[in-house]
C-alpha cells in the first residue's frame, strides 16, 4: 500500500498578481501541499491567501519588519504553505518562529514528513546573514530528521551543481552543499529525474537565467520519487520564477486482518522495598488468573491453533495481573539520553530570556536589549546541544561496533537504542546492493539472501574439490551409522520437561 504526494514551490513575487496563477497550477498538477515565497502580504492581509482556494489551507507567515509599527514598510518576502484539505487530518503546523521558513509536518501510517518551505538572503544582503540562516537551517535538520524525513523547499537564492547543471556551484552554494552533506540530503532539482528547463529563474531585465530554486530530500528517499519537474506553462508572465513540482510515492503499513487482535505494549515499573513482597504477590496474583482462565483445563497441545491460542490466553493473564498489580511508569518521549545538567541550564535561560521578549512585545530591531540576549541565548542552547548530541551519536555508533562481533545481544539493544526515535521500526528500510527495500515481503527475501550469500562457497583458485567430496561422503557415512530410529526413544511426559527447563538459567 502507498499514497502519492504531489507538492509544489514557487516564489510568487507577490501573491496577489500570481494568484490566478496558482489556482489553475493546483487544479492542473493536483497538488497536494504547495510552499509560496515571497508573497508580499503584511501582517493584516495575511486571511487573502485563504481565498485563492476553497479546497486548501494555509499557514502564512509575513515579513517580520512589515508590522504595523514599523518606520518603512517595504512590503517584501514572507513564506506560507498550502495544503488541500483532505490532507487536514494528517498535517500539523510547526512553529519556526522565522519570517523565512515556514515549516508543516505530514503523518503517514508510521512515517512522519517535515515540509520545509524557506526563502534564503538573496546577494543584497551579507554573506554573515546567509550563513547563520544555514546554521538554522542545520540546527532544523538535526532536530526533525530524528523523528522522520525532512524535505526543503523554496527559493535558496544558492547555485548548485548535478548532473543536470555540472560545475555551477558557487560560494553560497558550497555553504549549502556543506549542510546537504552533512544530513545525506540531495537536491532533485540539479539531478536526472529532474525535467523541464534547466533554471528556474529568469532575469527580466537581461534574460540571463539560474537554478536557485530547489527541493531537497533524503539521498535514501530518491526511489520514492515519481516525478520531479521544472514547470513552464506561462508562470514566467507573474514572476521571474518557474515553480518546482515533486511527487513522492509514500508506503504505508499493511492493515492488519479484522480477526488478528493487536496486542498492546504497557511499561511497568515495581515499587521496591528492598524486598520481594512485590514479587510474591505478582506471582499469586498471576497464578490466580491463571487458574480462574482455561489454561488450567488444557492438558494437551495438538496443532499450531492450540499452540496459538494457548499463548494468547497466557498474555491475557500477565497483561490483566500487570494491569492489576503493578504501576505503570510514565514515559517521557522528549528526554534525551544525552541530556544533562548543562543542557538543562541554557534550556531554562533561554525560556527565560524568550518570555521577557514576549512580554516586551516580541521586538525585531537588533538594537533592542531584550531581543539579542534571547536570540544570543537561543543560539548559545542550540550549538552546545548540536555538538552533545552528535558526540552521543559518534560514541553509540563506536559502541555498536565494538559489540558487533563481541555480543548479539548487546549489540541488537544497541541498535534499537540508536534507532527508537526514528518513524518506522527497526529494519524497516534497508539498503541492499544499492537498492532500498520497504516492501516487509521483499525484505525476508533479502535477508535471506544476504545470509545465504555469506555462508555459500566463495571463489578461490586453491579449492580441493576431490577434499569436498571426501569430507561430504565421511558425513553421510557418520550419520548413517549413528542413526536411530524414532521407537526406540520413549516419550518424555511434560512435567519432566517443565521440571528439567526450572533448573535451566532464567527457567
Amino acid at each position: 500500500m502507498s499514497m502519492n504526494i504531489r507538492f509544489m514551490s514557487w516564489n510568487v513575487t507577490g501573491i496577489m498578481s500570481a494568484a490566478s496563477h496558482l489556482h489553475e497550477a493546483l487544479n492542473r498538477e493536483h497538488i497536494d501541499i504547495c510552499g509560496i515565497s515571497e508573497h508580499w502580504l503584511y501582517e493584516e492581509n495575511r486571511h487573502l491567501f485563504y481565498s485563492i482556494h476553497k479546497d486548501y489551507e494555509a499557514v502564512v507567515i509575513s515579513d517580520f519588519s512589515l508590522h504595523t509599527l514599523a518606520d518603512q514598510r517595504c512590503r517584501k518576502g514572507g513564506v506560507a504553505i498550502m495544503w488541500h484539505r483532505k490532507l487536514s487530518d494528517m498535517i500539523s503546523v510547526v512553529d519556526s518562529d522565522d519570517d523565512r521558513i515556514a515549516i508543516v509536518k505530514l503523518v503517514t501510517g508510521t512515517d512522519i514528513w517535515y515540509f520545509i518551505q524557506v526563502y534564503l538572503p538573496t546577494s543584497r544582503y551579507g554573506a554573515d546573514i546567509f550563513t547563520d540562516y544555514i546554521a538554522k537551517l542545520d540546527d532544523i535538520c538535526t532536530n526533525f530528521s530524528l523523528n522522520g524525513s525532512v524535505i526543503l523547499m523554496g527559493d535558496f537564492n544558492a547555485r548548485l551543481s548535478g548532473p543536470r547543471v555540472p560545475n555551477y556551484v558557487n560560494h553560497r552554494g558550497q555553504l549549502l552543499q556543506r549542510l546537504m552533506d552533512r544530513h545525506q540530503l540531495c537536491a532533485l532539482s540539479t539531478s536526472d529525474v529532474c525535467r523541464g528547463p534547466l533554471f528556474s529563474y529568469v532575469q527580466s531585465d537581461d534574460g540571463s537565467s539560474s537554478l536557485i530554486d530547489h527541493i531537497i530530500i533524503n539521498s535514501s528517499k530518491v526511489d520514492l520519487v515519481c516525478d520531479c519537474a521544472v514547470l513552464e506553462h506561462g508562470f514566467l508572465d507573474v514572476s521571474n520564477h518557474r515553480p518546482l513540482l515533486c511527487e513522492l510515492r509514500i508506503p504505508l503499513p499493511e492493515r492488519m486482518d479484522h480477526h488478528c487482535s493487536k496486542m498492546m505494549r504497557f511499561s511497568y515499573k515495581w515499587i521496591t522495598t528492598g524486598t520481594s513482597e512485590n514479587v510474591s504477590a505478582y506471582r499469586e496474583s498471576l497464578e490466580e488468573a491463571i487458574e480462574q482462565s482455561t489454561l488450567a483445563n488444557t492438558r494437551e497441545l495438538t496443532c499450531e491453533d492450540d499452540i496459538d491460542k494457548f499463548t494468547d490466553e497466557l498474555v491475557t493473564c500477565i497483561q490483566s495481573t500487570s494491569e492489576r498489580s503493578l504501576v505503570k511508569r510514565k514515559f517521557c518521549k522528549f528526554l534525551k539520553p544525552y541530556w544533562n545538567e548543562h543542557l538543562k541550564d541554557l534550556h531554562r535561560n533561554m525560556w527565560r530570556l524568550r518570555k521577557e521578549w514576549i512580554a516586551a512585545g516580541r521586538p525585531r530591531d537588533p538594537s533592542s536589549a531584550t531581543f539579542r540576549l534571547y536570540k544570543n541565548a537561543k543560539c548559545l542552547f542550540r550549538k552546545r546541544h548540536r555538538h552533545i548530541s552528535e558526540d552521543h551519536v559518534i560514541d553509540l555508533n563506536n559502541e555498536i561496533e565494538k559489540c558487533a562481533d563481541v555480543s548479539q545481544s548487546s549489540f541488537w539493544s544497541l541498535v534499537k537504542r540508536r534507532c527508537k526515535s526514528s518513524s518506522g521500526a527497526v529494519g524497516a528500510e534497508m539498503n541492499f546492493n544499492g537498492s532500498v527495500v520497504r516492501d516487509p515481503a521483499l525484505l525476508t527475501t533479502c535477508w535471506g539472501q544476504y545470509f545465504e550469500n555469506i555462508y555459500s562457497l566463495s571463489t578461490c583458485d586453491h579449492f580441493d574439490s576431490n577434499f569436498e567430496a571426501e569430507i561430504n561422503k565421511s558425513v553421510t557415512n557418520t550419520l548413517a551409522s549413528h542413526s536411530v530410529k524414532s521407537q526406540d526413544f520413549d516419550e518424555i511426559p511434560l512435567q519432566v520437561v517443565k521440571r528439567m527447563i526450572t533448573k535451566l538459567e532464567s527457567n
